[in-house]
């Protein structure tokens, strides 16, 4: 069974995450709303995750501070990722990986529109709440 680390922390199983966060009488497109941050591993390099790991719970703690924020926490491969990110409607997905941990960036997309682009953190958090803001 896949699992996930839900916004407050706690496990639920990833067949029910969309059901979990659409409530009572909403309509079934739901508004998208929140971040998944990536952590983009390598396959046979696990020092170099352990810092991808870090860099990325960092990130996810600075954007739960504005923002609903998602992070895997099973090792799933990038696609499956990315397919969770658009079951729970996130608006942004953030990748961190070794590319990014050297350029001391991160890459962020905008799940609505695709565009993405390398960024730093607060840039990130700026450009979220912009994109959040216009939608009020």
């Amino acid at each position: 069974m896949n699992l996930f680390l839900s916004l407050n922390d706690t496990v639920i199983p990833y067949e029910n995450a969309q059901q979990t966060y659409a409530k009572a009488g909403e309509p079934k497109e739901l508004k998208r709303k929140g971040v998944v941050v990536v952590p983009i591993r390598e396959r046979n390099d696990t020092e170099r995750d352990v810092d991808v790991i870090k860099e990325a719970i960092k990130i996810v703690s600075k954007l739960r501070e504005f923002f609903p924020t998602h992070i895997d926490v099973m090792s799933r491969s990038l696609s499956a990722q990315l397919s969770h990110a658009n079951a729970i409607n996130a608006s942004f997905v953030v990748f961190v990986g070794k590319n990014e941990l050297k350029e001391g960036k991160l890459t962020l997309r905008n799940l609505g529109t695709g565009e993405q682009e390398k960024m730093g953190v607060e840039e990130c958090v700026e450009r979220i709440k912009a994109c959040f803001d216009d939608e009020k």
